[in-house]
């Protein structure tokens, strides 16, 4: 296996997205056909301390749950975690607030945070109170206005002629829904299949990338409706199980919004001649594979964070040897890096050897490649075993996560501490299918969360696996509320 790198942009290497693939297997005899999986990395770069000072700035919709069952110590707590929130924004960020109960009111519009309008946000969510039922669809659709306006006044402002403002800053903007709730929807539209479809169609009409992060409190709320809203919002789905996880759950989302390295990339494939042909592609983000070409869609990447695709490869036999290693498959990732305003691309390719006979005994599976392997079985043993779970077919989803942790136990990098955060997540998920009760109020809602966490690679505060160096630090301040 050998990989190159090109690029575009005039970028310096350390903002630039780093693109590699890894082989688990250098060479195959050319009489025979054979099948073999290779795994694209991508990495994104550290955020210096400059560029946290310059980061792209921020739109967030905070939607907050207000109906009766979030009286007390648990509406207070995401009222100072909110507060917390305030006290990390900077003054070209933006903050919104729409509450809902029974009914939807916008709290606050989409405020600058300068001094002024800080202290107007925070007036605005401490004269926040309790109130009846839930409605979910219509404070979640008043979010996505809220972003959409904004996005809509943004690219006014970009075109206008008379402007002034070329920074970087005008031309890249991070915008997301916050979605949080304790119970089920029982007001406005509550069947999921109809508030994703809203959703998405919503989303189509915002002009700029606009991300979904759905917050789950307690055991009362529905955590494939929110799995479902977060999947159609490019965001993360986050299982909070008890009140004091709330200040870390938000820490984590904001640390991960402060931090975005570039977004829309897309990862090109592309065999070289009748080299060989991509059968199937590993990934829980949006792909298509075709005679010539596979596609795969990542929405954003944080700084530090890392995007590992699995791509299944088969080669045909040839009529004669190709000793020399030459190029097989060719990858393009393109993207607009956040850091430098500029769409770029970088590359890499996958060579392999085809001697007449393969006389050196096989090499391990790379270390890198077999962990990746293992978080896709974990992922779709989750998936799987939530189904079951669904369905009350309990003693088989349990089989089901048995039989995963027994692949993970048994592979090449079982010892590996990252294996061992797969084989922790499956463990507890186990524990949580002892019966119905236990399943329905915290096993569905660990294993989405689980699931979703490790599909796409990025942490949830359950994950810290894949918790990068903003999201600690924005973790360790709040753990101070």
């Amino acid at each position: 296996m050998n990989t190159s790198g090109t690029t575009t942009s005039p970028a310096s290497e350390s903002r630039q997205i780093q693109l590699t693939c890894v082989a688990e297997v250098d060479e195959l005899a050319a009489p025979t056909s054979n099948t073999f999986s290779l795994m694209v990395h991508i990495k994104a770069p550290i955020y210096s301390s400059d560029e946290r000072h310059t980061r792209a700035p921020v739109v967030v919709s905070s939607v907050l749950d207000r109906s009766g069952s979030m009286a007390g110590s648990k509406l207070d707590l995401v009222k100072k975690t909110m507060q917390f929130v305030l006290t990390n924004m900077k003054s070209e960020d933006q903050v919104g607030i729409v509450t809902y109960d029974c009914s939807v009111k916008e709290e606050l519009k989409p405020t600058l945070m300068t001094a002024e309008g800080r202290q107007k946000a925070a007036d605005t969510i401490s004269a926040i109170n309790d109130g009846g039922s839930t409605n979910l669809s219509g404070g979640l659709f008043e979010g996505l206005k809220q972003i959409q306006e904004s996005s809509d006044k943004d690219l006014s402002q970009s075109s206008n002629p008379m402007s002034q403002d070329t920074s970087p800053s005008h031309t890249a903007v991070i915008s997301s829904v916050w979605l949080f709730t304790d119970g089920l929807a029982n007001a406005g539209i509550t069947d999921t299949a109809q508030i994703k479809a809203e959703t998405e169609k919503r989303l189509a009409c915002i002009s700029s990338a606009c991300s979904v992060f759905a917050f789950g409190f307690g055991s009362d709320h529905n955590s494939s409706m929110l799995q479902e809203i977060s999947k159609v919002g490019n965001g993360l789905y986050y299982y909070i199980e008890t009140e004091d996880r709330i200040p870390e759950a938000f820490a984590d989302c904001l640390g991960g919004l402060l931090s975005v390295a570039a977004q829309n990339l897309m990862l090109i494939a592309n065999p070289i001649g009748t080299s060989c042909k991509i059968v199937k592609v590993s990934t829980a983000f949006k792909s298509e594979v075709r005679e010539d070409s596979a596609t795969v869609r990542v929405p954003d990447i944080y700084s530090e964070e890392a995007r590992d695709i699995i791509f299944q490869v088969e080669v045909p036999a040839l009529e004669s040897p190709q000793v020399e290693a030459k190029p097989i498959l060719h990858f393009t990732l393109q993207y607009f890096n956040v850091l430098t305003c500029a769409q770029e691309e970088v590359s890499c390719s996958c060579q392999l050897s085809r001697p007449e006979a393969c006389v050196n005994p096989p090499k391990p599976i790379p270390l890198e490649l077999d962990k990746q392997k293992n978080r896709i079985i974990c992922t779709e043993a989750l998936a799987q075993a939530r189904q079951l779970g669904q369905a009350g077919r309990l003693v088989e989803a349990r089989e089901v996560l048995k039989k995963a942790m027994e692949t993970i136990q048994r592979s090449a990098s079982a010892a590996e501490s990252y294996c061992g955060s797969l084989l922790s997540d499956l463990q507890e998920c186990l524990d949580k299918l002892v019966d119905r009760n236990t399943y329905l109020y915290y096993g569905s809602h660990a294993m989405t969360s689980y699931e979703e966490s490790h599909g796409c690679q990025r942490s949830s505060h359950r994950t810290p696996a894949y918790q990068t160096s903003t999201k600690m630090v924005m973790c360790a301040r709040a753990s101070e509320i």
